[in-house]
This record gives C-alpha cells, sequence and structure tokens, in this order.
C-alpha cells in the first residue's frame, strides 16, 4: 500500500513546487535589479550588498512560504 503519514510542519509537494519556483525567480530578480542598478545607473553598490540583500530576502520569502504552506 501506498500511504502518506501526514507529518506537522511539512510542505505538501503539490506546494512545494510552487514555492520553489517562486523563491527561484524572486532572487533572480533582485538580483538582475541590483545588476542593473551597479552596472547602468552608476549607483554606488558594493558587490558584497548586491549578493548578500537577495539571498537575505529570498531567505525571509522562504521561510514565510514555508510556514503558511505548511499543513
Amino acid at each position: 500500500m501506498n500511504d502518506r503519514v501526514h507529518k506537522s510542519g511539512s510542505i505538501p509537494p503539490h506546494h512545494r513546487k510552487l514555492a520553489y519556483i517562486f523563491a527561484c525567480s524572486f532572487f533572480v530578480i533582485l538580483l538582475a535589479a541590483g545588476l542593473l542598478l551597479k552596472l547602468t545607473a552608476d549607483v554606488d553598490i558594493p558587490w558584497l550588498w548586491i549578493i548578500v540583500t537577495p539571498v537575505f530576502i529570498t531567505g525571509l520569502i522562504v521561510m514565510f512560504l514555508w510556514v503558511r504552506l505548511s499543513d
């Protein structure tokens, strides 16, 4: 038999894929926006913050989605 055991705090598989796609696309959009600001608008942003900021914000969004989508 293929009985699935419900685990509290886990994201259902059909929501997990949506969360991964959303987090990855949000990360890419933030990274591209930071790079565009740095390279085209001559905004003096250190490279460290161009990488750290999207990682941090995406991490916050993933934690929020994990809490909201978990059963």
